[in-house]
C-alpha cells in the first residue's frame, strides 16, 4: 500500500508570461517609476506586465516611466570645496536653454576677466548668473567649484521597452525588468494594457506584436 504520509500539495502563483519565446528575447533589469500609476480598488499602484515604459538603458538606474506628455527636469551635482550643494528650478532652466536636453558645466572663475573686481561662474566661456537659470547654491562658491546640470526637456515622448512582470510601485521607484527585442502575444495580456501596446506599437521599433 502506498504511503502517501510525506506527499505534499503547495499552491503558487505563476508570474503571467508575456513573451512568446523568452529564448529569442533580450530583457534587462531596470528600475520603473510611479509617474501616471493609478491606484487599484486595494489602493496598490500596479505597473502591469505588458504596459510600454520609456527610458535610456545607458542609465538603467534612472526610473522608467509611462509614456505621453512630460515636464522638464533638471538635476545638479556639485564638486569643489565652497558650494556643497545646488538646486535647480527645471521650467526656469528650460526657458534659458531654449529647451536643449543635455549636461550643462557651470564653473567657477574667481578671475573670470582680468580688470573685472567681481568673480563668476562660466558656461562655456560665458559669464553668467546662475539665478538666471534657476540655480541656487548652498555655501560660498571658491574658485573651480563645479555645477553640472543634466536637463530633460519636457515634451511628449514614445514608448521603447515594454514591462516584462507586473511591478508594485505603490511605495514608489522599484525594480522592474523591461523587454527591448523580442515577440509579445497581446492576447496575454490585460485588455486596458493592450489598448496601450497597440497605441506605442510603432514606437517599439524591435518588439513585435502577435496574437
Amino acid at each position: 500500500m502506498l504511503n502517501q504520509t510525506r506527499i505534499f500539495k503547495q499552491e503558487g502563483v505563476t508570474r503571467k508570461t508575456i513573451l512568446v519565446d523568452e529564448r529569442n528575447s533580450t530583457a534587462f533589469s531596470v528600475v520603473v517609476s510611479n509617474n501616471g500609476v493609478t491606484a487599484g480598488p486595494d489602493g496598490k499602484k500596479i505597473i502591469k506586465a505588458g504596459t510600454p515604459v520609456y527610458g535610456s538603458l545607458r542609465a538603467r538606474n534612472t526610473a522608467f516611466k509611462l509614456p505621453g506628455n512630460i515636464s522638464p527636469e533638471a538635476s545638479a551635482v556639485v564638486t569643489g570645496t565652497g558650494v556643497t550643494a545646488a538646486e535647480v528650478t527645471a521650467s526656469t532652466f528650460s526657458t534659458k536653454v531654449s529647451g536643449v536636453s543635455g549636461t550643462y558645466e557651470f564653473v567657477y572663475d574667481a578671475d573670470a576677466e582680468a580688470g573685472t573686481p567681481d568673480p563668476s561662474w562660466k558656461l562655456g566661456t560665458d559669464k553668467v548668473n546662475l539665478t538666471q537659470y534657476g540655480i541656487s547654491v548652498t555655501g560660498s562658491a571658491a574658485d573651480g567649484d563645479k555645477i553640472v546640470v543634466t536637463f530633460v526637456a519636457g515634451g511628449t515622448v514614445t514608448a521603447n521597452a515594454v514591462v516584462l512582470h507586473d511591478v508594485d510601485v505603490t511605495d514608489g521607484n522599484a525594480n522592474s525588468q523591461v523587454v527591448v527585442f523580442g515577440f509579445i502575444d497581446v492576447s496575454k495580456v490585460d485588455d486596458d494594457v493592450k489598448t496601450l501596446l497597440l497605441a506605442a506599437e510603432s514606437s517599439l521599433k524591435m518588439i513585435q506584436l502577435v496574437q
